[in-house]
């Protein structure tokens, strides 16, 4: 068998030869109307909103180079999507019920948009040096454009490739719908501002947070600030909610001020805001007023009485890279604190961030924009390195806002082994040296610790009747102003074993059948790699365990890195896998079952075995090894934006008889018939050992009948069932 190029290298010779080639994408009006109308048709509200059920209209919006940036499809009466003009960027960037869009760098979402979206088609079309990130964003998009497209000329649709439904963690938690002039036409936001000048988004968003916390409780006295009124230098005094420093009088601030908003809910809104605005040295003018988002820090904990609050920006003024902003946000948000965004744009804008969740396997924030509350929005936020070019957008962000108290948040989800949130669940973390901090999960399986001293080591345990969990540690840093360094922790996750049901998400609109038998024993297993790994033999690699991971960093390039179930051999069965590697985009991440681990080849592979593997360029593939090593492959490498580059994935296979349906991260991918093998030893592997750590979160296997038959949902067949693989089968660097 010839032997394949790797892609990498096939890449970079073509461009060589042709370098003007860049392999972008672009999509035209109706392609976005058509990926649009599929999405509609899969949920009738994502994310809990009403985005209509039909595509009215479509608006096209040009980038600096005269070509399509992206789009405005126009849903139902007054809702809108945004759409990117290019297959290699995530098709669904955001989505609002309500409002008007509108382009202009002066709005909020005009801001964000013109500049994230140009950004990101830009980025998946730059030059081969520059590449490589962008082709794993790419290919995971292409599925995604792909299968909405699909999905909006056939009506029985069933998503594969990624989840169906949405699934809201933190359901918006600001309900306030304030603005920065007037209410129903009546100054307002504005009544106390110089010369009734808008009182600027930084104000706005300021005081839809303190109104959520309904803090300062007592009044905040009458210090003077400097402020500037169109450039001019001034100074002017805080009023409180009296005029004289009193305190704010929350009950008189209404969630929609409107044409009956009577003039003392006016005046007690209109005093905050123009507080707020005094307390960030606000350069107010006629068209516009301004300030640093990053002040408001400083005017929550030394104006308004807040004990805590946290600068967070990258030093180079740049995008919050995605990993280091959802540490300092998402945490907040599952404990139930708004945070305030950053964005650039015509002197920069403030919004508040307050809510967040996944729509198939895209995550979403919800936005507060400050604007009446039209364009509120649930916003996929920018993953792209802006190094490369102008176009940050998110690059500011303040955090950890705290009434009383200090310190991290440490948060996460709790689930039962079919992945069901667990709701009522005690979590206690005891801090090495000292200290308890225990919350309990709500509805969606969250929990979050909160103001837990920073820099400090905890053991977390979960207790919740009917269920058994490992336990598990995690870290706190210290949260440090300007900069990207958060100490929040964020994803602590929890796997319970037993008979227990959890509540919350319907796992069988995924395709996902429940099972209670995971414990060691009564058919099954659940390992949460505490401890040791005694009921695992290393085949090759050095596994080690720590911190609720096993781990392996090999130090052989070409090679597997394995290890195997000891404990007994299966036939039909529920095998699942909780993995994470954070480096090495081409190479396998892979579990096995049925197979015959020994003995091993020249690159360790197993003997035999069904193979189920992912690589964090956003592909998978099936297949299975026979006779020492001999491989072949079902599916080819398939891309799926089912897969989470470079963050926790979870592999599952169901194996029923001669049928295997294979799962990524709930959603079902691929489903075969064959009867090679009816027993063996499951596993867990990685190829190429220096292409970075594997860490394994939990692997969990439950004993089914098999008898079973048809699929669980509509499932992607890919290629020609056995059609051959590249020469190793397991090197995403190896397929065309």
């Amino acid at each position: 068998m010839m032997k394949r190029w790797p892609e990498t290298i096939f890449f970079f010779a073509v461009l060589c030869l042709f370098p003007g080639l860049v392999p972008a994408s672009p999509t035209t009006p109706e392609q976005a109307r058509q990926v649009v109308a599929g999405w509609l048709s899969l949920e009738a509200g994502p994310m809990k909103t009403d985005m209509g059920k039909t595509v009215m209209s479509v608006s096209r919006y040009d980038g600096a180079d005269g070509q399509a940036a992206y789009y405005i499809v126009h849903t139902g009466a007054k809702g809108f999507v945004i759409v990117p003009a290019d297959d290699e960027v995530e098709p669904i960037i955001g989505f609002s019920p309500d409002g008007v869009y509108d382009p202009s760098p002066k709005t909020p979402l005009g801001a964000l948009v013109s500049q994230d979206v140009p950004g990101r088609v830009a980025f998946v079309r730059q030059e081969a040096a520059k590449k490589q990130e962008a082709l794993t964003a790419g290919v995971a998009a292409k599925d995604r454009w792909n299968t909405l497209s699909r999905a909006a000329v056939q009506k029985s649709a069933v998503e594969t490739g990624t989840a169906t439904i949405s699934d809201v963690w933190v359901s918006p938690l600001v309900q306030t719908t304030w603005d920065q002039s007037t209410a129903g036409g009546v100054d307002t936001y504005n009544i106390y501002t110089p010369n009734n000048y808008v009182c600027g988004c930084v104000a706005t968003a300021m005081a839809q947070l303190m109104r959520f916390h309904r803090h300062p409780a007592t009044g905040v006295g009458t210090a003077s600030f400097d402020i500037y009124v169109c450039g001019s230098a001034t100074t002017r005094s805080l009023r409180g909610g009296n005029g004289s420093g009193g305190a704010y009088s929350w009950p008189d601030m209404v969630l929609s001020p409107g044409a009956s908003t009577t003039t003392a809910q006016r005046q007690a809104i209109g005093a905050l805001t123009a507080d707020a605005g005094v307390s960030v040295n606000m350069d107010y003018c006629s068209d516009a007023s301004g300030t640093d988002t990053l002040y408001a820090a400083n005017a929550f904990k030394n104006t308004f009485g807040y004990s805590n609050a946290i600068r967070g920006r990258d030093s180079s003024w740049g995008n919050i890279p995605a990993a280091n902003r959802n540490a300092m946000v998402n945490p907040n948000l599952d404990a139930g604190f708004p945070v305030l965004f950053g964005i650039t744009g015509a002197g920069g804008h403030a919004i508040v961030c307050d809510g967040y969740g996944y729509d198939s396997a895209t995550m979403y924030h919800h936005l507060n924009m400050g604007w009446s509350g039209s364009n509120d929005m649930w916003y996929n936020l920018p993953t792209i390195d802006t190094s490369y070019y102008n176009f940050n957008s998110v690059y500011k962000c303040v955090y950890n806002v705290y009434k009383t108290g200090t310190g991290e948040i440490i948060s996460g989800r709790v689930t039962n082994a079919s992945g069901a949130p667990i709701s009522g669940a005690t979590v206690t973390a005891a801090r090495t040296g000292g200290g308890t901090y225990t919350d309990t999960t709500d509805a969606k399986g969250i929990y979050a610790l909160s103001k837990v001293p920073s820099n400090s080591t905890y053991t977390i345990t979960v207790a919740k009747s009917g269920y058994t969990f490992a336990s598990k540690q995690a870290t706190t840093g210290t949260s440090t102003n300007d900069t990207i360094t958060t100490g929040n922790v964020w994803g602590v996750n929890f796997t319970g074993s037993g008979g227990g049901s959890g509540s919350g998400v319907n796992l069988m609109l995924l395709g996902i059948p429940a099972f209670i038998n995971g414990s060691s024993g009564g058919g099954g297993f659940n390992e949460q790699f505490t401890g040791t790994l005694g009921n695992w033999t290393q085949y090759s690699g050095t596994w080690t365990i720590g911190g609720g991971y096993a781990s392996v960093a090999g130090s052989s390039s070409e090679t597997w890195a394995t290890m195997g179930y000891n404990k007994g051999a299966f036939s039909n069965m529920d095998y699942s896998v909780r993995m994470r590697r954070m480096a090495s985009q081409y190479n396998a991440n892979a579990i096995f079952i049925r197979g015959v681990p020994t003995p091993l080849d020249a690159t360790n592979t197993w003997y035999s075995g069904y193979y189920f593997a992912y690589s964090n360029n956003g592909r998978y593939q099936v297949g299975y090894y026979a006779n020492g090593g001999a491989f072949t492959s079902f599916s080819g490498w398939v891309t799926s934006g089912a897969i989470k580059p470079y963050d926790w994935n979870i592999l599952r296979i169901r194996a029923s008889g001669t049928t295997l349906t294979f799962f990524l991260n709930g959603t079902q991918v691929y489903q075969v018939t064959d009867n090679t093998f009816s027993s063996g030893v499951v596993g867990i592997g990685r190829y190429d050992s220096t292409g970075g750590t594997l860490d394994v979160d939990y692997a969990t296997l439950s004993t089914i009948s098999g008898t079973e038959s048809g699929t669980d949902s509509e499932a992607d067949s890919g290629t020609d069932p056995k059609a051959a693989a590249p020469l190793r089968g397991i090197d995403d660097r190896q397929s065309p």
